[in-house]
């Protein structure tokens, strides 16, 4: 009985420190800018937090698209990377045309 205990102990342990290593790639932001603002909506997986940062910052979707970059990267390759939800984000900021992959055939 006393070496079971142990076991799963142990993996009690285990399975807490590997939760945690996930609930530890949260963002934070750096300052309170508008760009900002709008990727950590971005990575947030909200459409309505998004929307309200495009707002206030007075842009609309083929900006963000187009021009906006979060820590170096297009905004739908970081949101790709570390969003919560990047297939509603990517869909919502391209009107439903992100395509992660895409072949192109030839004629």
């Amino acid at each position: 009985m006393k070496k079971s205990t142990q076991i799963i102990a142990g993996l009690s342990l285990v399975i807490a420190f590997s939760t945690q290593s996930f609930a530890s790639s949260k963002f934070v932001a750096a300052d309170s800018e508008a760009g900002t603002k709008i990727c950590m909506a971005a990575v947030s997986g909200s459409k309505l937090k998004i929307a309200k940062a495009m707002k206030n910052a007075n842009v609309d979707k083929q900006y963000v698209l187009n021009k906006m970059t979060c820590n170096g990267e297009k905004l739908t390759d970081f949101v790709a990377k570390n969003g919560k939800k990047p297939q509603k984000i990517n869909d919502y900021l391209s009107n439903k045309s992100y395509r992660k992959d895409v072949q192109v055939a030839q004629l």
